[in-house]
């Protein structure tokens, strides 16, 4: 539009800011016989202050959805996402177990620090994980059977009305159900670490740490299950107005001989006396919205790391 010599110059074009985002490396634990240096991790690269005005709380946001905004890249020193969770709980656990190094009770290399992930911040309003493989889930009928003994007598699920002696054929159908798994919720992996903290009962509030950290370890799909069996537990336990599930045995003690196998069991079943299973569950079952619950301190806790490793890479 103007000649070469002309001191006017055409007005720069404005480019629009893109809306991509970079996504978080897979956390996905090494397979075997692959060294960390073998890896390929994808880096990200962060500004330690994001001129959109990004803070502590969006990145809390970004660590729930796995991405980083593009707002904040740029070419600085690059800094690469960790599974600090994985790190943090086992230093908790090994402190709080007293012990010098985990290898005399579990082998750390198997454990998921995306299971860790997914157990704190993949949970609905009640605090019960989400799964994002449906086909995990229990079953219907088995979620209905246990919502009607947990609440009972309201029991909205059921069409057909009940009978004499109702209760405890429920109980007994869930009983079995969860006698046929393979392996226990606690898991074999485990085992030795949850045996662990029975030397810690006397000491309620290392016992309550102790428990809420092995259980942030466990698959989803076992933290979700156990989540909503030691629930019902606990409500058929203080429910008055649930009739006796045995002309012999106390409910509270029907429930915990019944489902402590399906807990905490070792693949020798030499390894662990029954009444000590007991026990754990049992401390398990009255202190279970505390010790199934995700730790505010642990969300807190990471997202303060994010926020230092973007202050120091500058």
């Amino acid at each position: 539009r103007f000649p070469p010599s002309s001191p006017l110059k055409p007005y720069p074009k404005k480019y629009s800011y893109g809306k991509e985002v970079i996504k978080f490396p897979d956390w996905n634990e090494p397979k075997a016989g692959v060294s960390q240096e073998q890896i390929p991790v994808k880096s990200v690269t962060m500004r330690p202050k994001c001129v959109l005005g990004c803070n502590k709380h969006s990145i809390a946001g970004w660590l729930r959805e796995g991405t980083v905004p593009i707002c904040c890249t740029s070419a600085a020193p690059s800094w690469t996402v960790q599974p600090q969770y994985k790190n943090i709980k086992l230093l908790e656990l090994q402190k709080v177990l007293g012990l010098d190094s985990l290898e005399e009770v579990l082998d750390t290399k198997l454990v998921n620090s995306k299971h860790i992930f997914q157990n704190v911040y993949n949970v609905n309003k009640q605090g019960i994980v989400t799964l994002e493989d449906k086909s995990k889930e229990l079953p219907h009928w088995i979620l209905s059977a246990m919502k009607c003994l947990a609440n009972w007598p309201s029991c909205s699920d059921l069409k057909q009305p009940t009978y004499s002696g109702f209760e405890r054929d429920v109980f007994k159908t869930i009983v079995d159900y969860f006698g046929q798994t393979k392996e226990p919720l606690l898991t074999f992996h485990f085992f030795d670490v949850f045996v662990s903290v029975l030397g810690l009962l006397q000491n309620y509030s290392k016992a309550i740490e102790a428990l809420q950290i092995s259980c942030l370890l466990l698959p989803p799909e076992n933290r979700k299950r156990l989540q909503l069996l030691v629930r019902m537990m606990a409500r058929i336990s203080f429910n008055k107005d649930l009739p006796p599930l045995s002309e012999s045995v106390k409910t509270r003690t029907l429930v915990i001989q019944a489902f402590s196998r399906c807990i905490l069991c070792s693949k020798d079943e030499m390894d662990l006396d029954e009444l000590l299973a007991a026990k754990l569950v049992s401390f398990l079952m009255d202190n279970y919205q505390e010790i199934l619950s995700v730790p505010s301190s642990l969300k807190s806790s990471i997202e303060e790391h994010v926020v230092h490793l973007q202050r120091v890479q500058v």
